[in-house]
């Protein structure tokens, strides 16, 4: 059970972290604007890391093993695509929120930019794990291998 929760606390601490992020008011950020305005389009480089992360914890999460979905198909494939569109829904969420923050509004540009993000995280991760079953190294985390169930 504890094992569990460490591999479940990390994805909804990280969506806190990007919640509080979209909370700020853009004044917030002015000062960060002024010292990246040589680096074009870094608002999207964030915007594709914080959900390149949140993606790689949920596909994390879905993939340990630890953890059994009755519903969810037990393969690599299956774990990355959940993970992508979990990814997207809350980056969503979250761009609907910014509506109502002062200063900030919903981009489309920055869904691409998150989807772009969970997408490379869940390809990486399905490919880390296919290379090594390849190679034959030992998975400890195979999906279906001591699962408890939720």
């Amino acid at each position: 059970m504890l094992l569990t929760a460490l591999y479940v606390a990390p994805p909804v601490l990280w969506m806190g972290v990007i919640f509080f992020l979209s909370a700020q008011p853009a004044s917030t950020y002015e000062a960060a604007g002024e010292a990246t305005r040589g680096i074009p389009g870094v608002s999207y480089i964030v915007h594709g890391l914080l959900y390149f992360v949140l993606a790689f914890l949920i596909v994390r999460l879905l993939g340990r093993g630890s953890v059994r979905f009755p519903w969810l198909p037990a393969q690599l494939e299956t774990y990355a695509a959940v993970a992508v569109v979990s990814s997207i829904m809350y980056g969503v969420s979250d761009e609907f929120h910014q509506k109502f923050v002062e200063g900030r509004a919903w981009s489309e540009l920055d869904l691409l930019a998150d989807l772009l993000g969970a997408s490379a995280s869940a390809a990486l991760w399905a490919g880390w794990r296919r290379w090594k079953s390849r190679l034959g190294l030992p998975d400890r985390r195979a999906p279906g291998a001591g699962q408890a169930e939720v």
